[in-house]
């Protein structure tokens, strides 16, 4: 390395680098989250001028994590323009070039599907005499029938359904999305 870049302090360049990029909020967000958790492992192994070895390192160290192939691929995504960045502003050399990304696997979030007689067994459980057991079979059913995530369910409200055409709509808040600008169409049997 140059000796104009011996006093190199990672975190003083971290904000800068976020408000320079073109993101949505959540976006911003998700660097902040990538950028501390890798300033945080240089740290921890006393790093003080990053080298290309260095994120092949943090590579590496990501792989031994329990965090899914999308996560380690936002966090080196994310090193990788934080160094073309402080390139580009003659911070820092690009110490992440030729460093490659980590592979995403399309399908990974996907979950194997209940079979039909476990989904037979799981709403005859449901106490619907109750309200908490109407409410239990009204969301397992949504669930379900539309395949919808959790957190889409969890964050709609009632006003986000509407009907439309003879058709029950929902709008919701869907992953990667910073408002509700998706829709699904409720089935009959979902209204049920």
């Amino acid at each position: 390395m140059d000796a104009q870049y011996k006093s190199f302090i990672m975190d003083e360049f971290i904000h800068p680098f976020i408000i320079s990029q073109d993101i949505s909020l959540n976006s911003r967000i998700t660097y902040l989250n990538a950028m501390m958790q890798f300033v945080r492992w240089c740290t921890e192994k006393k790093i003080m001028q990053p080298k290309r070895e260095t994120i092949l390192s943090y590579k590496f160290w990501l792989d031994t994590k329990n965090l899914s192939s999308y996560t380690k691929s936002v966090y080196i995504v994310v090193i990788r323009r934080f160094f073309l960045w402080t390139e580009e502003t003659n911070i820092y050399p690009n110490v992440s070039r030729g460093v490659k990304g980590i592979k995403r696997y399309v399908k990974s979030h996907q979950k194997e599907s209940l079979s039909l007689q476990a989904l037979k067994t799981l709403f005859a459980s449901i106490d619907c005499s109750t309200l908490q057991g109407k409410r239990d079979f009204a969301l397992i059913n949504i669930l379900v029938r539309t395949g919808l995530r959790l957190k889409e369910i969890a964050s709609a409200i009632l006003e986000d359904m509407y009907e439309q055409r003879g058709e029950m709509l929902l709008w919701i808040h869907g992953k990667g999305r910073s408002s509700k600008d998706e829709f699904v169409l409720f089935t009959p049997q979902t209204l049920t």
